[in-house]
C-alpha cells in the first residue's frame, strides 16, 4: 500500500515545509490564505493546535527559522494532513504511490470532494466525492 507519510511529505515540500531547512511560513496580506505554515492557513484552520507553537515562536528571535527543527510542529502538521486529507481520500487502501500522491495533492489543493470526484471520473464511476471501496479497487487496477 502507498505510504501516507511519504505522500504527505511531497505535499509539504510543495508548501515549502522541509524539516531541517524551512517551515514554509508566509503571512502575506495579499495571499488568499493569509498566514500559513506548511500550507495550513490560519484563515481556514484557525483552531489547529499548531498555531499555539507558531504564536509562541513569533515572540522569539529568529522567527520563523526558529521553528525549522521543531519536531512537535512537524508532527502536528503531518497529523493535520493525515486526518484531513490522507484518511479522507482512503489513502491507506491505495496501492500505487503515484496515484495516492496525486489524489492527496488534489484533495489538499482543490478539496477532498473535488479530488475524489476527479478520481471517480478517471475510472468511470459516478462522481459522488466519497472515497469508496469500489473507487479504491478501480484505482488499484490502474497501471
Amino acid at each position: 500500500m502507498a505510504d501516507g507519510k511519504k505522500a504527505i511529505g511531497k505535499v509539504l515540500i510543495a508548501e515549502g515545509f522541509i524539516i531541517g531547512r524551512s517551515v514554509g511560513y508566509n503571512n502575506d496580506g495579499a495571499d488568499y490564505g493569509k498566514e500559513t505554515i506548511g500550507g495550513i492557513s490560519r484563515k481556514f484552520w484557525p483552531n489547529w493546535e499548531g498555531w499555539d507553537i507558531v504564536d509562541v515562536a513569533k515572540k522569539t528571535p529568529g522567527f520563523p527559522e526558529s521553528l525549522v527543527n521543531n519536531q512537535g510542529l512537524y508532527d502536528l502538521i503531518i497529523d493535520f494532513y493525515d486526518i484531513n486529507f490522507w484518511t479522507q481520500i482512503g489513502g491507506d487502501g491505495i496501492k500505487s504511490e503515484i496515484i495516492a500522491e496525486m489524489l492527496v495533492k488534489a484533495a489538499v489543493h482543490e478539496g477532498v470532494v473535488p479530488g475524489i470526484s476527479r478520481a471517480e471520473s478517471i475510472v468511470h464511476l459516478p462522481e459522488t466525492g466519497k472515497a469508496s471501496e469500489i473507487l479504491k479497487t478501480k484505482l488499484n487496477l490502474l497501471p
